[in-house]
């Protein structure tokens, strides 16, 4: 059956499917399960957000290199330096951070808690991180970032969704506080 737009989405076709009958199987997790799959599931999220962003300030950086103005690559600009350098930072940061993100759970920490709260704590840090350094590149670009020519607004567009895909910076926060002070995580 069809949906209506949700949020003005006008260009979007949505259609939900729903079934007629109870579903033929289902799937039992243990609550290990459970935390490596959102894990993997938020560790993709970040991994694609810097993917993005990486894409767009390899634009930004071909674009400097050869837009000139007042005589000079505007690079040269001290205010174009400066958002390219941010949207560095951005992308330096969550690089790191995401390497410093523990690989498994291991079994000593048989439900993963510590591991699913390193994974909130990353989404939440280098989502908006990650947003920040591509309006900066998007700004790199004048006025035409703004537009479809250069990519780079699409980019920003995919990384805001990706931000709250998941769950919002809200969401991931409460969950984050639940886990390091709850007595089941005992992660302080």
């Amino acid at each position: 059956e069809s949906d209506a737009q949700p949020h003005g989405l006008d260009g979007l076709q949505l259609v939900s499917w729903r079934p007629c009958r109870a579903p033929l199987w289902s799937v039992s997790l243990t609550a290990h399960q459970v935390t490596s799959l959102l894990s993997a599931f938020l560790l993709g999220l970040v991994a694609i957000a810097l993917g993005a962003s990486e894409r767009a300030a390899q634009r930004a950086t071909d674009y400097v290199t050869v837009r000139v103005q007042g005589g000079r690559r505007i690079i040269q600009h001290d205010a174009v330096a400066l958002l390219m350098m941010e949207q560095e930072v951005a992308l330096q940061a969550t690089a790191s951070r995401l390497a410093d993100v523990p690989r498994s759970s291991g079994a000593e920490n048989p439900a993963g808690l510590e591991h699913l709260a390193a994974v909130l704590g990353l989404k939440l840090e280098a989502l908006p991180l990650l947003c920040k350094g591509v309006n900066a590149t998007m700004q790199v670009h004048g006025g035409s970032g703004y537009m479809r020519d250069t990519g780079v607004e699409n980019v920003l567009r995919d990384l805001n969704c990706l931000r709250v895909l998941g769950s919002t910076p809200d969401e991931l926060a409460l969950m984050l506080a639940t886990l390091k002070f709850s007595d089941a995580g005992q992660l302080e």
